[in-house]
């Protein structure tokens, strides 16, 4: 199921499904990116991902995060593909992670499902058995990078941290509208 998962998620392009003694599990139409996620993790998530959308001169950035408010407490939800590879990297986990320092819980795991795209020239993806681990000839610079893309998508949706003096405790604020549609800066 979850390698079943990395695959889809990688080629949304791809109708594909899962079956288990002929039932089914998941049935995948082709669909947007952002489809392909929904009927991977389900419906909800939907209103919790964060368009992340990024291009520099050394790679390029898509895809979504969650709300900070969605963190979870595994890591469950955490997808990083580059090239159209699925790969794993504590290093780059850590460069997201920052991105949501007093957004989310100190032991919490926010949801992404990123893409980067650099020239095949700087990523060696032979470095791990099972291709799940790479190398990248940029490796500060692409943790920079994630980590400038997810706080520009945090800050966009006007995600901050507001202190709760009484409390000492901070809560998660955004934007607020009155009745005008105009936002103001009331927390909620």
């Amino acid at each position: 199921k979850r390698e079943f998962r990395r695959v889809a998620l990688c080629h949304p392009e791809v109708s594909c499904s899962l079956l288990n003694n002929g039932a089914p599990i998941y049935i995948l139409p082709e669909s947007s990116l952002v489809e392909r996620i929904v009927g991977i993790m389900g419906n909800a998530t939907r209103r919790n991902l964060l368009e992340v959308d990024v291009e520099t001169t050394i790679a390029k950035v898509k895809g979504y995060v969650g709300r900070p408010e969605t963190s979870r407490n595994n890591s469950s939800e955490q997808y990083m593909f580059v090239n159209g590879r699925f790969f794993r990297s504590p290093y780059f986990n850590k460069a997201i992670a920052k991105a949501y320092e007093k957004l989310i819980p100190e032991k919490g795991y926010p949801t992404f499902f990123l893409y980067i795209t650099v020239d095949t020239e700087r990523v060696d993806v032979n470095v791990h058995a099972q291709k799940t681990e790479v190398k990248f000839a940029d490796n500060e610079a692409i943790w920079q990078i994630l980590n400038a893309a997810v706080r520009e998508t945090l800050a966009k949706n006007e995600l901050r941290i507001f202190s709760s003096f009484s409390s000492g405790k901070s809560r998660l604020a955004g934007p607020a509208s009155t009745k005008s549609g105009i936002s103001n800066d009331l927390a909620f």
